[in-house]
């Protein structure tokens, strides 16, 4: 049975993506679901806002994976490869990402390790030519810099959240730098060789719709079904385990199509 934070099974082929309202304070049961080594990392941020939003991310997190799962949100073990992308044991078939940007979070899952989701908030930095110049590839700064100061700063987060979701898949983050790979300034759903890889080998990155100021992208090896879109509910018990979906209100499930 599942945990009633999730609307049913993920299949293969299925893309789940999972929208989290980092505003608010920090859930009751906050220590019966977040790991101890989060509640210390979230220790050493300054501001109580950084705080309280890194922990509904991990909460939201680890309510959602232990639902797919069928355990308890501290019985997942949730480990590191080398370049500090988390995963779960192999032998779950079950792949996520979290991003996080100011009152908004997104957690991808689906039935491949190699999925990645990146989320950032308009305005884009006022520096957006200079910061293209030292990120992007030659083309993607040549398609950025001929749009009108209307369209840049939209189009400089379509561009870097696509890069970054296309990263986080693949596993290596940051650790490869951003302007050896090119993943343009359209929002349109595009598929990129993995370096290494089998001919047959791809990943398919596609911008999401956007909504509240923020700009967002997925990654997923071999593509997927359309991904469907989901708000979590915060009001769900983790001990239910009945099977239901989330409630009917506006925008708590829609398809995530291209902007």
């Amino acid at each position: 049975m599942l945990a009633a934070a999730v609307p049913r099974p993920l299949l293969k082929g299925e893309i789940h993506v999972w929208r989290l309202d980092l505003a608010g304070g920090c859930p009751a049961d906050l220590e019966r679901v977040v790991s101890d080594g989060d509640l210390v990392r979230a220790g050493r941020f300054a501001f109580d806002r950084d705080r309280i939003r890194f922990l509904r991310a991990k909460y939201g997190l680890r309510r959602l994976l232990a639902a797919y799962v069928g355990v308890a949100p501290l019985e997942l073990a949730i480990a590191l490869n080398s370049h500090g992308k988390p995963h779960l044991d192999p032998a779950l078939g079950l792949g996520f990402n979290l991003s996080h940007a100011g009152d908004y979070g997104l957690v991808a899952i689906g039935r491949t390790a190699r999925i990645g989701v990146d989320i950032e908030e308009l305005p884009a930095p006022r520096d957006v030519r200079a910061l293209a110049t030292a990120l992007f590839t030659a083309g993607e700064v040549q398609s950025l810099l001929s749009l009108d100061a209307s369209r840049l700063a939209e189009a400089f987060l379509t561009c870097w959240t696509r890069k970054e979701a296309y990263l986080k898949a693949l596993g290596v983050g940051l650790s490869v730098a951003p302007c050896t790979v090119h993943v343009g300034t359209a929002p349109r759903r595009c598929r990129f060789p993995i370096a290494g890889g089998r001919p047959d080998e791809f990943v398919e990155v596609t911008s999401l719709a956007q909504a509240d100021g923020c700009v967002a992208a997925l990654a997923v090896e071999g593509g997927a079904a359309e991904p469907e879109i989901f708000d979590f509910d915060w009001e769900i018990s983790p001990e239910t385990r009945e099977s239901r979906s989330l409630p009917a209100r506006a925008g708590s499930r829609k398809r995530l199509g291209r902007p």
